[in-house]
């Protein structure tokens, strides 16, 4: 095979860029353990669109921390996708933790994703995670594992997780979270 080095530039894949807007996406595969170029722990999310149609069956790739920082991101696309945790103290590392991981496959969650730029070119980020309203069959990972002592109080209330309440607050009065906002 002859290869034209001509047109490659390290270090520079193609992708898509998407217009601002609410996509739903299904997680393709369970969520990576990877580390960024920076040195940090990740997770890369393999996902398709859903919702809305015209982007149907593209991919859609984005990446939550694992650092003290940045794991509010990596819980909030665990809980869009259905898939409640106890409340406790958890080790991402731990069993518990990459059972909520490996729930997550073939779920479908909300992405409010807005383009934005990095070093001159257009790039897609992630301002919220919601929970799809169409999704029934909420995943519960037990605290079996979880010792009563590093429990948190009231962790068997009714209190609806954060990314519930977001979804609820921002999708009142409306049909679907499906309806991406396009700009002209």
């Amino acid at each position: 095979m002859i290869i034209d080095m001509t047109k490659f530039s390290p270090n520079e894949g193609s992708f898509t860029v998407y217009p601002d807007g609410i996509y739903k996406v299904q997680v393709s595969n369970v969520p990576e353990r990877c580390v960024a170029s920076t040195g940090f722990p990740q997770f890369k999310w393999s996902t398709e669109i859903v919702e809305p149609q015209e982007y149907a069956g593209k991919k859609f790739t984005f990446f939550t921390g694992d650092t003290d920082k940045s794991i509010f991101r990596t819980l909030n696309a665990i809980y869009g996708c259905g898939v409640d945790l106890p409340r406790a103290k958890l080790d991402t590392e731990s069993p518990l933790f990459d059972r909520a991981l490996a729930a997550c496959q073939h779920k479908c969650l909300g992405l409010d994703v807005v383009e934005s730029e990095y070093k001159g070119k257009p790039k897609n980020d992630i301002n919220n995670f919601l929970r799809d309203p169409d999704n029934q069959d909420i995943v519960s990972i037990g605290s079996d594992d979880v010792p009563a002592f590093l429990r948190e109080p009231g962790e068997d209330s009714e209190e609806l997780p954060p990314a519930v309440k977001q979804a609820e607050k921002m999708f009142k009065g409306k049909a679907s979270i499906i309806k991406p906002s396009h700009k002209r």
